[in-house]
């Protein structure tokens, strides 16, 4: 029986048809759009990546030209006499000088058309400490692209796939996940702001993905934890531990932590001297024994590197930094079972998170305000954060902990 409201007609069987016919056309006009738009987006991402291929082929012959004129400069100096000698090294140093600017522009481009924000992925290798009972029933597989890269993890259930801009296997080795950050590392040369994360769960091998021209540069190291809404420096002896260090703001309108210990580095000793930094930021951070994890640490680290340039030909100078952060353990608290003062830092952390994903995905939608403050953690980052920067996160997962990796 065909019911209606009272003074209407039920409709006729061809009033029916049509509304079914217009309901047809629509679903097929928005299904062409659909394509249409999908089509212009694939257009449009080919003609980026086009550029980027020729921006780079650029980039990498002006780097051959300046060390032309390098070898050209030296050269010539044997043969000709001190007056020459200083008019051919005013010219080449104005030639090289402006070949340097280019390239510094060019590598710009090069890393803002890849993104100024990138999320990578690392697999950590199955140990035997792991348990044989905690390998999944069905294996994981990982696809690479020359330009995209997805993970699909497959387990109990339907297939899930993901796509970030970079995927490491297991057996990539530190020198080979290092290439990578090279490119971030000359960022920070060039002007930016420049912020690598590690993040993941616990026991996934983050910490141990972290351990590993005419003008003039200093650099200068600080190290510190935030544990618990407590800011440590990590670069003092023990007895100073209990120093309190704040986030002050200094007249650049830059946030900074007062009192930490800072270390010149020696750029004839570099090497071993931030080795022996990140050695030290290690033994000393907070840790304690986990049901996941016998040595988690239960602060995010940070490791800054200030890096001070001066020209004196072209009078000029920049202060920019570059921060590697390790992030403290992600873990569900169901499965951590923390009680007491380690149940106040994982909640702590939890929280710490959660406002660095608000921070970032305010940045994403543009938003005039972003919140900085409702963390120290990001309140002591937003220099590099915020403004001419770029950053890199590192996620690392153990093969086995698929459903906290989707998470």
């Amino acid at each position: 029986m065909l019911l209606c409201r009272p003074g209407c007609q039920p409709a006729s069987g061809a009033e029916s048809a049509s509304t079914t016919t217009i309901e047809d056309k629509w679903e097929t006009r928005f299904a062409e759009q659909l394509d249409e738009h999908e089509r212009a987006l694939a257009q449009e991402r080919e003609r980026s990546f086009e550029t980027l291929r020729d921006k780079t082929k650029e980039l990498k012959a002006i780097r051959k030209m300046n060390m032309d004129l390098y070898e050209n400069w030296s050269r010539s100096g044997m043969s000709l006499e001190l007056s020459e000698k200083t008019k051919l090294s005013a010219a080449l140093e104005m030639k090289i000088a402006d070949r340097e600017a280019i390239s510094r522009k060019l590598h710009n481009t090069v890393q803002e058309l890849r993104g100024n924000v990138r999320i990578h992925v690392r697999l950590r290798l199955f140990l035997p400490s792991d348990g044989a009972e905690l390998m999944p029933e069905n294996p994981q597989s990982v696809m690479k692209f020359d330009t995209f890269a997805y993970m699909i993890t497959t387990n109990v259930g339907s297939p899930h796939t993901f796509k970030f801009d970079k995927i490491y296997s297991q057996f990539d080795s530190q020198e080979f996940v290092f290439q990578d950050v090279s490119d971030f590392i000359q960022s920070a040369v060039n002007g930016y702001n420049v912020c690598i994360f590690a993040h993941s769960q616990a026991v996934s091998g983050k910490t141990h993905t972290m351990q590993r021209s005419g003008a003039k540069f200093s650099l200068i190291v600080t190290s510190y934890e935030i544990n618990n809404g407590t800011i440590r420096d990590l670069l003092t002896v023990k007895s100073d531990s209990d120093v309190k260090h704040c986030i002050r703001t200094d007249y650049r309108d830059r946030n900074y932590v007062e009192g930490l210990d800072e270390v010149d580095i020696d750029f004839d000793r570099a090497a071993k001297q931030v080795d022996k930094i990140m050695n030290l930021t290690a033994r000393n951070r907070s840790v304690d024994r986990m049901d996941m994890n016998a040595h988690s640490p239960r602060s995010r680290s940070i490791v800054t590197l200030k890096i001070h340039g001066y020209n004196e030909a072209q009078d000029t100078e920049g202060e920019r930094s570059l921060n590697l952060v390790d992030l403290a353990s992600s873990e569900r608290l169901s499965r951590s079972n923390a009680t007491g003062d380690r149940l106040k830092e994982a909640q702590a952390i939890n929280k710490s998170l959660s406002v660095l994903a608000g921070v970032f995905q305010a940045l994403a939608k543009k938003s005039a305000h972003v919140s900085y403050r409702n963390s120290k953690f990001t309140f002591a980052l937003q220099p590099a954060l915020s403004g001419k920067k770029v950053s890199q996160c590192v996620l690392g997962t153990p093969v086995r902990q698929i459903k906290s990796t989707r998470r």
